[in-house]
């Protein structure tokens, strides 16, 4: 189930019992250049994996980075996929080095493409489930997109 909340700041959360959330990110871009096809523009994110808890480690390149469990597949390098509405990936990225959280409760990967075609799309990492955004909800978020894993 997806649903807009709208509080400041737009974002998207889809409801599954593995706690994945999309939302507008705040930061710079990311890494790589990611592959797309046809036109379109580009997509600015990150994937932050959240470790139950907290490590206490501070925020450095790779403190509280590992995805934890059932998210172990979200690592640097990991592939970050871009679908059309009918299921065909039209654009690929990696994601970059992790960036641990200040609390030490995670860690934050970012990604970008260059080309993602206009239209709805679903976009997933590594063997998470997707996050399907329409193409007004890409555009209300400056297509940038942050994916929670664990919050």
């Amino acid at each position: 189930m997806n649903r807009f909340v709208a509080a400041g700041t737009a974002a998207l959360v889809l409801g599954l019992g593995a706690g994945v959330a999309g939302a507008a990110a705040g930061s710079g871009p990311g890494p790589g250049s990611g592959s797309g096809s046809g036109s379109g523009s580009g997509l600015r994110g990150a994937v932050t994996v959240y470790a139950a808890g907290g490590s206490g480690a501070g925020g450095g390149a790779a403190a509280g980075c590992g995805g934890p469990g059932a998210f172990a597949d979200v690592a640097a390098g990991a592939s970050v996929r871009v679908a059309d509405s009918a299921g065909a990936v039209v654009a690929t990225a990696a994601l970059g080095a992790g960036q641990g959280l200040p609390d030490g409760g995670g860690c934050r990967y970012p990604f970008a493409l260059r080309r993602v075609p206009a239209g709805d799309v679903v976009i997933s990492v590594g063997a998470q489930p997707g996050l399907r955004l329409s193409a007004a909800d890409l555009d209300a978020l400056g297509r940038r997109v942050e994916l929670r894993l664990g919050a």
